[in-house]
């Protein structure tokens, strides 16, 4: 499927695992999922090319692993596939908590009671985390406001993180 960021989805992930293992890297299965197989062969094939080794497929390596078919793929977005994958992901009313939710937080060695405090933090930091593991992610993501300090300043657009307040700043 194609947006104004590049081609989204699970098929554009197995496309990149497809390139990779047509230049003798190996992806691990064709899949369709962003692994750390995956990210490994990324990394690998930067390395090949003289690109900047960070597992991400950017404009860069993009137009290196797919020189050979013309605006196949433009950009993949890793932590937004991920957070594409857990779009419906609610926290269990009552005293109970979502196993996933806690999951993220354990994952990412954070201190989290429950899930009857907000997440959104702690959901940007488990798909960044998890699938651009090089990645120096806020010192404390459930506090949203964190985030503020992730990443480069930028317009709204896909793939962005925003960070709103509750309030009127003041």
């Amino acid at each position: 499927m194609m947006n104004r960021g590049g081609i989204m989805g699970s098929n554009a992930i197995a496309q990149i695992q497809q390139a990779l293992k047509n230049k003798g890297l190996d992806p691990g299965a064709i899949d369709g999922i962003w692994g750390r197989n995956t990210i490994a062969a990324v990394r690998q094939f930067q390395m090949q090319q003289g690109l900047e080794v960070d597992g991400i497929v950017g404009p860069q390596t993009t137009a290196a692993l797919f020189k050979d078919v013309p605006s196949a793929i433009e950009l993949l977005l890793p932590w937004f596939e991920e957070a594409r994958h857990l779009m419906g992901t609610k926290e269990v009313l009552g005293d109970k908590n979502n196993p996933v939710i806690m999951d993220w937080a354990k994952d990412l060695d954070i201190n989290y009671a429950g899930d009857d405090i907000p997440w959104c933090g702690l959901f940007v930091a488990h798909c960044v985390g998890t699938t651009l593991q090089h990645e120096v992610l806020p010192g404390n993501p459930l506090g949203a406001r964190q985030l503020e300090k992730f990443g480069n300043t930028t317009t709204p657009c896909l793939g962005a993180v925003m960070v709103f307040w509750r309030e009127p700043i003041r």
